[in-house]
């Protein structure tokens, strides 16, 4: 995600972008003098927490693919409690590689292969060689080096303003575009699949980006009573209506239902979830009634005149 090539990208189309960057390994080396230099963080009062925040510049591509240096803000992070829920991770980890090494069970590879490594000795001198026995080791080496990185975390962003909450706060809501990929692929079926032609597949993902805008924006009327996705979907759905011209102009709603809902009750945060007891009421039908009383659209007639229906249309705030 934060690749050279797709930096230059979101820069080139004058966006900016706040992205996380891996500290172990080749790519973090160039921050691990900065990470390890105590000098320049600031500490929360509990000394639970602390960070730093600074600037630098790196080279990049414009559009013509000339070298273009650019300037960007790099944030460093620790917290005490990641901190202490890797380290205890590891140990359990290691308990069970010295497990996995003390009796060469090669067949147990979960949770081992990541602190033990191969080497093979002579059966008679116990020297290192190829192509003989083969024994599993702890490889407690690596597992002091990672140690090293347990609680950090690394931002680097293109918001020379952003101070380092901020650069927190946007990068915490990354979940919400990864639910919005989520929605797209599962509950819209945004994969074009059926379809071949480049037409078609732009006409299908537009389709679906605006169901999915739709729906973002009944839920976001709804508040703390917002439906899954898939509840605002299957209510709509079963929202259907024609207009009856032989019969004189006359609207007619299929009676939204179908599907029992379970029983509610708080538990001990106060909220209010669902159990496993059903209930008596109709699920879709009280769903559908939460979206119209949102909207102000409860109109439950299942025939009415089409002018009065188109009456109650005009009287829809749709204002969020």
């Amino acid at each position: 995600m934060n690749s050279s090539k797709n930096i230059d990208f979101i820069c080139q189309n004058g966006d900016g972008y706040v992205v996380s960057q891996i500290l172990r390994g080749k790519k973090g080396s160039r921050y691990h003098e900065r990470l390890f230099d105590e000098t320049d963080y600031i500490w929360n009062g509990d000394r639970t927490h602390k960070y730093k925040l600074f600037k630098e510049t790196y080279t990049g591509l414009d559009k013509k693919g000339t070298k273009k240096t650019r300037e960007r803000q790099v944030l460093i992070y620790w917290h005490k409690v990641e901190a202490d829920q890797l380290g205890k991770k590891r140990e359990e980890e290691l308990k069970l590689a010295q497990r996995v090494s003390g009796n060469n069970v090669y067949g147990l590879k979960k949770g081992v292969a990541e602190y033990t490594k191969d080497i093979t000795l002579d059966k008679d001198t116990g020297e290192m060689l190829q192509n003989t026995k083969k024994v599993q080791l702890v490889d407690y080496e690596k597992a002091q080096h990672d140690a090293l990185f347990d609680g950090y975390f690394c931002l680097i962003t293109s918001e020379m303003d952003y101070d380092a909450s901020k650069i927190r706060e946007i990068y915490s809501g990354l979940w919400k575009i990864e639910e919005f990929f989520r929605i797209l692929k599962s509950d819209l079926k945004a994969r074009p699949v059926f379809i071949s032609t480049q037409e078609h597949t732009q006409a299908h993902f537009l389709i679906c980006f605006v169901a999915l805008l739709i729906v973002r924006m009944i839920q976001h009327g709804m508040g703390e009573q917002a439906l899954s996705t898939e509840r605002v979907a299957r209510a709509l759905h079963a929202a259907t209506l024609k207009v009856n011209h032989p019969a004189g102009g006359y609207v007619n709603l299929n009676d939204v239902g179908g599907s029992l809902g379970f029983e509610k009750h708080v538990n001990k945060k106060g909220e209010l979830v669902d159990t496993l007891e059903f209930s008596d009421l109709d699920e879709i039908a009280q769903d559908y009634q939460l979206i119209q009383q949102t909207f102000g659209t409860d109109f439950y007639e299942v025939q009415a005149k089409q002018e009065v229906f188109n009456r109650f249309l005009k009287k829809i705030d749709y204002k969020l």
